[in-house]
């Protein structure tokens, strides 16, 4: 149910801990640098989670579909969210990205249908495709530094999909930061 990584851990591999069910809490290594890829993927009992100081990644689909967690803590120290990382996580109400993270990837809180709430951080340059798809969202603050909001053509049929809010359908407001020029 609680898992302790210790100091004595400085990597997990990928999927390590994918589909455990009745995990409800982790602890990370201080001496871990990222979550990796699917690591806690489907650990559907899996609460709060706090993301440590010395975390700097959250890689590919990392806490995907983990719909008990309500609240995400990310410390400075983060530079980077990836791909679908907290994509499916149904609980996921609020999220503060501080502001030392400069990348977060496609999809990554896509389909958090209660997540109503994000602070983004101030040194993104972009908002890639699908980032807050299908979110809770009624309103966001575009940073400054945020220059271009993405949507991506799917590359068999060269269609345009999804902008980085598609389906909110709560969104109300949208505060640009003052560089952003491409939409």
């Amino acid at each position: 149910e609680h898992l302790v990584l210790p100091y004595s851990v400085t990597r997990v591999d990928s999927q390590a801990f994918t589909r455990c069910s009745e995990l409800k809490s982790v602890v990370f290594s201080q001496r871990m640098t990222d979550i990796p890829t699917y690591g806690f993927a489907y650990c559907y009992n899996l609460g709060d989670v706090e993301i440590p100081s010395n975390i700097e990644e959250i890689l590919e689909g990392a806490f995907r579909s983990c719909n008990k967690m309500s609240t995400l803590t990310l410390n400075n120290g983060l530079k980077y969210i990836g791909k679908v990382a907290f994509a499916n996580c149904s609980g996921l109400s609020s999220v503060t990205v501080p502001n030392t993270v400069t990348s977060i990837d496609s999809g990554a809180f896509q389909d958090c249908p209660n997540l109503t709430s994000i602070i983004l951080s101030s040194q993104l340059t972009e908002l890639k495709p699908n980032t807050l798809k299908n979110t809770g969202i009624s309103e966001i603050r575009i940073p400054d530094a945020v220059t271009t909001i993405t949507s991506y053509e799917n590359s068999y049929t060269n269609e345009e999909t999804s902008g980085s809010f598609y389906n909110c359908t709560k969104l109300k407001k949208v505060y640009f930061g003052k560089n952003t020029v491409n939409i």
